[in-house]
């Protein structure tokens, strides 16, 4: 019997949040400050403003200090998880049954690790960036033979000073990272926090 490949995706639709860790240097934070008390304002919401970051050669809040970026998918009641074989959806997930509560044996392979972000110096600031958005948080592609779902294991994460909970960041088949082929999301709102 041929085994043919078939295309599966994954689809993860719902909320999700984008977050930056830059590390700015005192030098850069002190000048930005000041020119923030300049014009009355705080620099938590200054931070956003495109106007105000040209007068430091940045064209967009990500480019600030050495940044890395995160993506992570709301584990709630209103986000899921769809999976199709072609055009057929062979399975949906409430992405909160990740979280696998009051469970005798759990369903799906979850692993969940702490986030921590900190500071690469200690003579640096960190300025935290935050972006909500909803939409498509990521479509994944994934040719196999034979699909199955206990091969799949939902990466999530959690830390105490940025979100409540845990959130999922990424998946894995049979043991390799699938990564995502596109997302289509509409921004929320944004905030920060600075350290």
């Amino acid at each position: 019997m041929n085994n043919i490949d078939s295309i599966y995706t994954i689809n993860l639709l719902g909320n999700s949040l984008r977050v930056w860790q830059c590390n700015v240097s005192d030098q850069l934070f002190q000048d930005m400050n000041y020119a923030a008390k300049k014009y009355n304002m705080n620099l938590k919401e200054l931070i956003f403003d495109l106007d105000f970051l040209g007068a430091f050669s940045f064209r967009h809040w990500s480019e600030i200090g050495r940044s890395k970026e995160y993506h992570f998918f709301d584990l709630s009641n209103r986000n899921s998880i769809e999976i199709k074989q072609g055009r057929k959806k062979i399975l949906k997930i409430n992405s909160i049954e990740l979280k696998q509560e009051n469970l005798l044996f759990p369903i799906y392979n979850t692993n969940s690790s702490e986030l921590i972000l900190q500071k690469e110096n200690s003579d640096d600031n960190l300025f935290i960036l935050f972006q909500k958005e909803i939409g498509l948080f990521g479509k994944i592609e994934l040719k196999t033979s034979n699909f199955d779902i206990n091969k799949l294991s939902f990466e999530m994460v959690s830390n105490i000073n940025l979100f409540e909970g845990s959130m999922l960041y990424q998946l894995n088949y049979e043991g390799k990272i699938i990564k995502i082929k596109s997302d289509d999301t509409l921004i929320q709102s944004i905030y920060s926090m600075i350290f």
